[in-house]
């Protein structure tokens, strides 16, 4: 028994001294968490590009610095900041009676320019650090006010698919968001 006695106070003593061998500290530290809240942005139509009457086989340029371009005013109520816009152009005007090619774009079928709203006048400037991919002009623009327009060109490459008597139409589709 006393062997027993023995062997049972060992098993308890290293079970008390495995435990503080094994025994973890822990630590902890705090995380800021911080966010700053800003304005929604608005995208409104401000002008639609209108190639006009064209002739089967034709080619046509709406210039973005004319007022042949299209344009859209983006109002942020931030003044002073930095904005990506994506604009995405469609490869085709579809419509009744086979289709029309647009051109792929170049960064200079996309201005901005700083306004005010209802501002209808060209674009002036690019935009910084412009890439083209496929059919999507992007790039970077900081505002010096709250609002700013940005205008869109394109060109009809071929028109030779197309129908003669019907209308042809599609969507440049241009998103700004905040950097």
């Amino acid at each position: 028994m006393k062997v027993l006695k023995q062997t049972l106070t060992l098993f308890a003593l290293l079970a008390v001294f495995s435990t503080a061998a094994f025994a973890q500290q822990s630590a902890n530290n705090d995380v800021s968490v911080t966010a700053n809240v800003v304005a929604g942005i608005t995208v409104a139509n401000a002008a639609d590009i209108d190639f006009g009457t064209i002739t089967i086989g034709e080619t046509a340029t709406a210039a973005v610095n004319t007022s042949a371009a299209g344009a859209v005013l983006v109002t942020s109520g931030v003044s002073g900041a930095a904005f990506d816009v994506d604009v995405l152009f469609p490869t085709e005007l579809t419509g009744g009676g086979g289709s029309i090619s647009l051109r792929a774009p170049a960064t200079t079928d996309v201005l901005v320019k700083d306004g005010s709203g209802g501002d209808s006048t060209t674009g002036t400037s690019p935009l910084t650090n412009p890439t083209v991919s496929a059919q999507t002009v992007s790039g970077e623009f900081t505002a010096a006010g709250t609002d700013f327009n940005v205008f869109v060109g394109a060109e009809i490459d071929d028109s030779s698919a197309a129908e003669a008597g019907t209308a042809h139409t599609g969507t440049i589709n241009v998103t700004v968001s905040y950097q």
